[in-house]
């Protein structure tokens, strides 16, 4: 996720190094117990997922989180990739299928409904809307029916050669250019955006615009 669920400072150990990074303005946040998303802290705790990798914040935070029972999610941010930060960690994850020579994965059903029932309420400007304006029947805390989860994954499976298997290849929308090592890429312009082919083949295969 973009996103860090709300309460993960508390399952971490370096909040104090934290502090000394960032702005005033983010200390009081911190301290304020006000950082992270409180959607994904649901999410957090009711999927237990092995694994959690998040952005946003820039800087690195491990965090392990015990679920009870033994089971307990690994927490991982990372800063930018700048020089002196650190953006990049090696993760060994444990693989459950260990017959197959290349490790496969699948789209989650309940996420896939999840996709198409709210794409009437995504927008990707700044203006603030009314979620009950646009579609007054969505209800952010309700879940996706049984039959509507069947229904979109049986579609769904029909336009991804049959299955829910994410496909391992992958295109680069553009090409990579080499820094020359004297360049300020730091005050360089951003590329113009272009959209990620896999995204639209994603979309496509939920019968969803790309907007």
């Amino acid at each position: 996720s973009h996103d860090w669920p709300h309460g993960i400072m508390g399952f971490g150990s370096n909040n104090k190094d934290l502090l000394d990074m960032w702005t005033q303005q983010l200390r009081r946040t911190i301290t304020s117990n006000d950082v992270g998303n409180p959607a994904l802290s649901k999410i957090l705790h009711v999927m237990k997922p092995r694994y959690w990798f998040a952005a946003h914040y820039h800087v690195r935070f491990p965090a392990e989180v015990s679920h009870g029972s033994g089971s307990k999610t690994s927490f991982l941010a990372l800063g930018k990739c700048l020089p002196d930060h650190e953006f990049l960690q090696v993760v060994d994850v444990e693989v459950k299928q260990p017959n197959a020579k290349v490790p496969k994965f699948e789209y989650d059903p309940e996420w896939l409904a999840i996709m198409h029932s709210t794409a009437g309420v995504m927008h990707y400007d700044m203006k603030k809307r009314n979620l009950g304006t646009l579609k007054p029947d969505y209800k952010p805390e309700q879940r996706p029916r049984e039959e509507d989860i069947a229904k979109i994954t049986e579609e769904f499976k029909s336009a991804n050669n049959g299955g829910l298997e994410i496909p391992s290849e992958f295109a680069r929308p553009v090409e990579l250019k080499a820094w020359d090592g004297k360049s300020d890429f730091l005050g360089a312009r951003q590329a113009p955006y272009r959209c990620s082919v896999q995204t639209v083949a994603f979309l496509r295969k939920l019968k969803l615009s790309n907007r």
